[in-house]
């Protein structure tokens, strides 16, 4: 009994140890600041892991993730930064990938993109809190069988080709992108 209380007291200790305080910074930019405009660049190293997708180039590409990012994130904007300053929300892409089908069922690749999120005052154009994000849409490749028969293989071949579509992709790590944003967010509250 002693010995099993023990247990549970490292485990809970561990538990609350793992836990991060919130960045001040960030906490000062969502009590303080409201998010006034949405600005979505692209560093100038910027790819999207591939030269062209389908009849897609990678310029074509990487404008629809500058698109999408800034479409979703200032929908998802509004009720995040509550305060009474405007504030300029600058995301910085750095890098993306987006896995074709045949990569994402046979080699489990993932599809992401990332970059650099930036809480900006926009009277003196001071960087208030800044943060790094990426979201993704993780390849799958379950290699599970039954009698020998890939049936993993199979489930991943037909959940991917739901996703086969690169807008549809797209918008899989974008969602990702912006959920990720407000648990950065909201865990500053």
């Amino acid at each position: 009994m002693i010995k099993r209380f023990f247990v549970l007291l490292i485990v809970l200790v561990s538990i609350t140890a793992c836990q991060t305080k919130p960045d001040p910074a960030t906490v000062n930019a969502v009590s303080n600041y409201y998010a006034q405009s949405v600005v979505v660049n692209r560093s100038l190293r910027f790819s999207t892991g591939v030269k062209s997708l389908g009849d897609e180039s990678s310029e074509v590409l990487a404008q629809k993730f500058s698109d999408q990012v800034k479409a979703r994130v200032t929908a998802d904007l509004p009720n995040l930064m509550t305060g009474q300053k405007p504030a300029r929300l600058v995301i910085l892409l750095d890098k993306a990938s987006i896995a074709s089908g045949v990569g994402r069922v046979a080699l489990a690749s993932d599809s992401y993109v990332s970059g650099v999120v930036s809480i900006v005052d926009v009277d003196t154009n001071a960087t208030i809190a800044a943060h790094k994000i990426r979201g993704e849409d993780r390849g799958s490749n379950n290699g599970s069988s039954i009698n020998g028969i890939p049936v993993g293989l199979i489930y991943s071949a037909i959940k991917n080709v739901s996703t086969a579509k690169t807008d549809k992709r797209i918008d899989l790590i974008v969602t990702s992108f912006s959920n990720n944003l407000k648990k950065w967010l909201k865990n500053a509250r």
